[in-house]
């Protein structure tokens, strides 16, 4: 374990930090992101931990077994990298986890989640908290939805994203196809044409879809999967929003399962 006490913001690494909240290439390029909060930071895997970042009033006995380098910063230096309103002097710089789908054996009678061009950071931490929470096999996400990485992404995972395997693909259609070669049956989320969600049968292999939260499941995504589910709406309310959606039909798999 290496202390090192940053008193100056013109420190080279408090920019570094800045620049990885800021930018998705810069994380992607460096392979690491940044986790803010005592509880998300030290849910992570120690292995995962890149460089913890402490302001003088954290509590270093926490981090005995840490063999990362520490910095300490002064109250006022860690608010001005912090994107929290009333930071809790907790931070770390984390290693992602570089999941290849292509070549991912997968599991027969496994749970997945499939995402396609989601760009609410709030409903993609949701969602991988909610798979975290269903202990789910994965999910599959597009590259045109947000980065998993980004800052409000892994706030709202509140640690879960160091626990779910997450696979970005270029095509989902194949992706699709991939997981159907598995016998796991794709459902898409659907509002034309579907059976109701509850007259399914979700013991065996499955995998859900849920599409963009404006536009939903494209016309190309929706070609591929075995049956359009979905969800009854008995009041007057247009739609769900897509992480409901999805915590709806995880937990229903699950209900099933479970007796």
């Amino acid at each position: 374990m290496s202390i090192k006490e940053i008193t100056s913001n013109t420190n080279k690494q408090l920019k570094w930090i800045k620049k990885l909240q800021a930018q998705s290439k810069e994380r992607h390029l460096q392979s690491v992101y940044v986790v803010e909060g005592k509880k998300q930071v030290l849910e992570l895997n120690i292995k995962n931990v890149h460089t913890l970042i402490l302001d003088e009033r954290a509590d270093l006995k926490l981090f005995e077994l840490y063999e990362c380098e520490i910095l300490i910063l002064t109250q006022d230096l860690f608010k001005s990298v912090s994107l929290d309103k009333t930071p809790q002097g907790y931070m770390a710089i984390a290693k992602m986890k570089l999941n290849q789908f292509e070549s991912q054996k997968l599991n027969e009678n496994g749970l997945y989640l499939v995402l396609e061009s989601i760009q609410d950071p709030g409903n993609m931490g949701t969602m991988i908290r909610v798979c975290d929470a269903v202990k789910a096999d994965g999910i599959i996400y597009n590259k045109e939805s947000v980065d998993i990485y980004h800052p409000k992404v892994v706030k709202s995972t509140v640690g879960s994203l160091d626990r779910v395997k997450c696979y970005q693909v270029d095509d989902l259609t194949q992706a699709i196809h991939k997981l159907q070669s598995n016998k796991i049956r794709v459902y898409g989320a659907y509002l034309d044409e579907s059976s109701s969600h509850f007259s399914n049968h979700y013991d065996q292999g499955t995998a859900f879809v849920i599409g963009n939260e404006g536009n939903g499941i494209s016309d190309q995504v929706i070609k591929c999967v075995d049956e359009r589910v979905t969800i009854p709406i008995l009041g007057g309310a247009e739609s769900l929003n897509a992480a409901v959606a999805a915590s709806v039909l995880l937990y229903e798999a699950v209900r099933q399962r479970i007796q």
